[in-house]
């Protein structure tokens, strides 16, 4: 049972439907692992652990019933244990959002995709924590200490899906829950050598009302490209993530390593490798690779969004002022930005990436410029330079295909003399989720794998 966590998470769901193991030993492993990591972690809020006992019980009761019949549950994420990350309700719950702001209210529901995945079969052992509001790529909330990196507890695991990230690559969870508005599942992926995936604008259910732009998605962090598919096919539209599809050769890839922000985000030595590794491996696979331009005004364009976003966020006017600086600074910037300003300004982004694609199929990037930060190295008195200092560099590569609502992903990729694995983006075009999963599927093999662990959490 204590090597449980070392197993993919389908490899799990599919011992629990043999019967080889009961989803009640893999919850209390899992449990067990948060117990002896989360504190120095600060991965999970809050942990349900008489909760998590009783719905692993259910399902193995569920299960005991399928076999006898042969009628087993289809779900691919049968019995596996998650959390939530703090930005959606679980019901019963603590709802914080990473904010003082909301004091400690209690969820009454769950969030639409809770709720799709419970349907699913999973046992929610808790919430992972984000940043503010999912408002920056670190996860420093003032609820509780610094969410760290596993690889280093010096350096931050990133954000705002710190939480989710920190927590899988421990191994306190198999399978992974985030969302991304702008990065916040690859730029913590990449910060933790882990897999992330950000879906297309469309291609999974939306559970975030206050996000009218619909920049955000929820979507998975995994070691493996099939755990990723597992919990995409339950939160997905259609079903463009149920079939296993192929690459063909001659794609078109653009290598994008230069951006409009390099005095505020020089590319660190050690991402430029990385990138310029995953290019010559898409070439050897017999696909075409050129030189991207840099992206116009990418973050700068993407910047007033991201602002319109957070300033719809309900907050209590009484509490509003509890608040950290740098996430006030954000809102009150994006109340000056109307609605049909916003939705206008979202249009000519979409339009400008469009041109600057021109007949690509991929692009391949670096996720961020530089190497996990040391935590709380993006502080400031000031929230507009602690914003350069945070924001800039981590965002810089992937903001812009939140606001175009291309796929986008992020992979580890191990780079000599590096600390750990680093991530590289690669991109598709609007629509193209399935195969920028089959090319995921096909980097994964060459690169003998994503299922990195960090030292001490073996």
């Amino acid at each position: 049972m204590s090597a449980l966590h070392t197993l993919s998470a389908t490899t799990l769901v599919t011992m629990m439907k043999k019967g080889d193991v009961s989803v009640s030993e893999v919850t209390d492993a899992f449990l067990a692992r948060i117990a002896a990591h989360n504190t120095a972690l600060n991965a999970f809020t809050y942990v349900s652990t008489l909760r998590s006992r009783r719905r692993a019980s259910a399902l193995d009761s569920v299960l005991v019933k399928a076999r006898k019949t042969g009628d087993l549950p289809t779900s691919p994420i049968f019995g596996l244990p998650v959390g939530i990350k703090d930005l959606y309700l679980v019901q019963l719950m603590p709802f914080r959002g990473g904010s003082r702001a909301l004091g400690r209210m209690v969820a009454p529901i769950d969030s639409p995709n809770v709720k799709r995945l419970r349907a699913a079969g999973v046992v929610v052992t808790g919430k992972l924590a984000t940043a503010e509001f999912g408002a920056m790529p670190f996860t420093e909330p003032e609820t509780h200490g610094p969410t760290v990196n596993p690889w280093d507890t010096t350096t931050t695991a990133g954000g705002s899906s710190g939480g989710t990230a920190s927590a899988l690559a421990a191994g306190l969870v198999p399978l992974g829950h985030g969302s991304d508005g702008g990065g916040s599942i690859r730029i913590p992926a990449a910060m933790c050598a882990l897999f992330g995936f950000k879906a297309g604008r469309g291609a999974l259910h939306h559970g975030s009302p206050p996000e009218k732009l619909k920049l955000s998605t929820e979507g998975p962090l995994a070691r493996t490209v099939d755990d990723a598919v597992a919990m995409l096919q339950v939160l997905a539209t259609d079903a463009r993530f149920q079939q296993r599809a192929t690459v063909k050769r001659g794609l078109r890839v653009r290598l994008s390593l230069r951006t409009t922000e390099e005095t505020r985000a020089p590319l660190h030595p050690t991402m430029e490798r990385a990138a310029r590794q995953i290019a010559a491996m898409l070439e050897d696979m017999g696909h075409f690779i050129d030189d991207a331009k840099a992206v116009p005004r990418a973050l700068e364009d993407f910047v007033p969004l991201w602002q319109r976003t957070l300033a719809w966020v309900p907050l209590p006017k009484a509490t509003a002022s509890r608040a950290q600086p740098i996430t006030r600074w954000l809102r009150e910037a994006g109340k000056d930005i109307d609605e049909a300003s916003a939705f206008e300004r979202l249009a000519r982004i979409m339009g400008a990436v469009d041109e600057w694609w021109g007949d690509a199929d991929l692009v391949v990037s670096p996720t961020v410029s530089c190497l996990p930060p040391k935590v709380g190295s993006w502080k400031h008195d000031d929230p507009e330079t602690s914003f350069i200092r945070g924001a800039v560099p981590m965002a810089v590569y992937t903001a812009i295909f939140n606001a175009s609502g291309q796929p986008a992903i992020s992979i580890p990729v191990k780079v000599e003399g590096a600390p750990q694995p680093v991530g590289v983006q690669v991109v598709a075009k609007r629509g193209d989720d399935a195969l920028l999963i089959a090319v995921a599927r096909a980097l994964e093999e060459a690169l003998g794998g994503f299922n990195h662990r960090p030292p001490g959490f073996s």
